[in-house]
């Protein structure tokens, strides 16, 4: 395996051909590895020692790393939904009452917004917001249309002309 020295950001990241197929395999599970503990496509270049490119291309080059890959977001989703659900639900404790640097207890807080994203998620059919457009009396919407293109925006006048026949 060979370093160089590639594009501002990458200074000691692998950004060519990593060798044989067997350390390609390990560096993209290293890399995989590293998003999902993450979260970001950053966190797995880091932990793999390589290039936001190097990932890229696999993408673009390698239908198995791509696979991999998009099971590794999936992982990574279920992840945050389970951090996401112990916020809302079992709550977080927060220290309070400060007194001489030293907290005098703690309380636990709750994400109202999480809990919504999480119901919205799950029931959209009941929880997602839904707004409805009617017409006049309640009746139907009745849409109407008149586009005009303008090329030349002198010849607005001719336009206009045009449309009123």
């Amino acid at each position: 395996m060979t370093k160089s020295r590639g594009a501002k950001g990458t200074k000691g990241r692998r950004s060519g051909p990593i060798g044989d197929e067997a350390d390609r395999l390990a560096v993209q599970e290293t890399f995989l590895n590293g998003f999902i503990e993450t979260a970001t496509i950053t966190g797995g270049c880091t932990a793999a020692n390589i290039s936001r490119n190097s990932h890229y291309d696999w993408l673009k080059n390698y239908p198995d790393y791509r696979e991999a890959f998009h099971a590794a977001e999936e992982i990574l989703a279920d992840v945050l939904e389970v951090e996401a659900r112990r916020r809302a639900v079992d709550g977080v404790e927060e220290p309070v009452g400060w007194y001489q640097g030293e907290p005098g207890g703690t309380v636990t807080k709750y994400s109202d917004g999480l809990l919504r994203f999480l119901l919205e998620g799950r029931r959209a059919s009941v929880f997602k917001n839904r707004h409805e457009l009617t017409g006049a009396g309640g009746g139907p919407l009745l849409i109407t249309q008149i586009e005009r293109v303008i090329v030349d925006p002198d010849a607005e006048e001719e336009s206009d002309a045009a449309l009123t026949g």
